[in-house]
């Protein structure tokens, strides 16, 4: 188990070496698309098959880790996306609109996700800032990779309240990460034409 511990005030740090976990501390909080990067990439370098991304605020479905490996490891799907049964900012309900749509995954922002370690061999791993987490299953989706979605009931928060924000400012930043999806996908598409 890898842990990214970014910028946290809490027992993160203790509890994730007290469960064997391998961590990489931020001092200070680096954001969450560079916290992703710093997983992924060491994932990688320790050769790590599947990766599995899911949020601290104990939301997701931990029970279905199992569920999500499965799925990339006897299925072969390339990447698997839980799909929230609740949506809360109307940024996100317009993002995962376009991305039903276009790519055929109802809730790309879901922070539980799960990947082949193979996908990243032709993706830059440090091209996701931005995209709140969404660059490397839409650049999956691009590249015709099997993508599974999973739906999965979210649990109340655990503790304390959302780092991401719930103000206009978090709303401008998803439809910002949508904008520029939008961008990469004419740009994709334009090119295989």
């Amino acid at each position: 188990m890898l842990v990214v511990n970014d910028g946290s005030n809490d027992n993160t740090l203790k509890n994730s070496i007290n469960c064997g976990a391998k961590v990489i501390t931020n001092i200070v909080s680096k954001g969450y698309d560079q916290a992703i990067i710093q997983g992924i990439i060491l994932a990688c370098n320790l050769n790590y098959k599947v990766l599995i991304t899911i949020d601290a605020d104990g939301q997701h479905p931990i029970n279905l880790i199992p569920v999500f490996s499965r799925h990339i490891i006897e299925e072969k799907y390339k990447v698997v996306v839980g799909a929230r049964d609740l949506i809360p900012r109307f940024s996100e309900k317009l993002f995962n609109f376009y991305t039903k749509i276009f790519h055929r995954i109802p809730d790309i922002l879901c922070g539980m996700k799960a990947y082949s370690s193979d996908i990243f061999i032709n993706i830059n791993k440090k091209k996701l800032k931005n995209t709140v987490g969404t660059y490397y299953v839409l650049e999956s989706s691009r590249k015709k990779n099997k993508i599974k979605s999973i739906n999965i009931k979210i649990k109340d928060r655990i503790i304390g309240h959302t780092r991401f924000g719930s103000t206009i400012k978090t709303e401008l930043r998803i439809i910002k990460a949508l904008l520029k999806c939008i961008i990469l996908d004419l740009l994709y598409w334009k090119s295989n034409d």
